[in-house]
């Protein structure tokens, strides 16, 4: 599946989510986030991401979606509560994508999701991630994803009730900022290295 991107220097605003904006308004703006080497760093404090990014997205899931024409509406997703692994993995992305100005489903290891999601540790029944770049705040991120039906399909699956979101920005980089969001369903118990069952792991 293909990440979402933001054509560069050109962003094309969709008229969904508007009631979300005053939730936004400077959440991504990287105030007191210390850059890193070649200009990298987070694009928000942990504490703006949990509270008003993770806010947003459940507000999302509570309005419901439709993804695609082919598709039954979703009148309601459940709420997703913070994991710290789940977020782990995805800051990992997210700072691995933008110091290597790349957008993808993989890690500059060639890693894929489920290796790296199982990296971190969380016991997961189901698990997905998204990704996406170029996009100047979460709540643009947020408007790609639904207008995506590969990606709406994820951010509105009814069985997770877990997530991790990150950001990270690089100055020069191709797409400024680089957006993950990993999903999951967790159980008590799961073997490493045990096969998954199909439908398990949405990249």
């Amino acid at each position: 599946m293909a990440a979402l991107l933001a054509s560069p220097p050109a962003r094309t605003a969709q008229a969904v989510l508007r009631t979300l904006l005053p939730l936004l308004v400077g959440v991504s703006l990287c105030a007191g986030a210390e850059a890193g080497k070649g200009g990298l760093r987070p694009c928000a404090d942990e504490g703006v991401i949990q509270a008003q990014w993770l806010a947003a997205l459940n507000a999302v899931r509570a309005q419901g979606a439709h993804c695609s024409a082919g598709d039954p509406a979703i009148a309601q997703a459940p709420e997703l509560h913070w994991a710290p692994e789940l977020a782990d993995g995805a800051r990992y992305l997210a700072e691995d994508l933008a110091a290597h100005d790349r957008v993808a489903h993989t890690d500059s290891a060639d890693r894929d999701f489920e290796e790296r999601v199982r990296a971190t540790g969380y016991p997961f029944r189901a698990a997905g991630e998204n990704v996406a770049a170029g996009q100047a705040d979460f709540n643009r991120t947020l408007r790609a994803w639904l207008a995506s039906p590969s990606h709406c399909r994820t951010m509105m699956r009814s069985r997770y009730t877990e997530v991790g979101l990150a950001c990270f920005e690089r100055s020069g980089s191709s797409y400024g900022r680089y957006w993950v969001a990993h999903f999951g369903q967790p159980q008590e118990d799961v073997r490493r290295g045990s096969p998954l069952q199909e439908d398990t792991v949405h990249p």
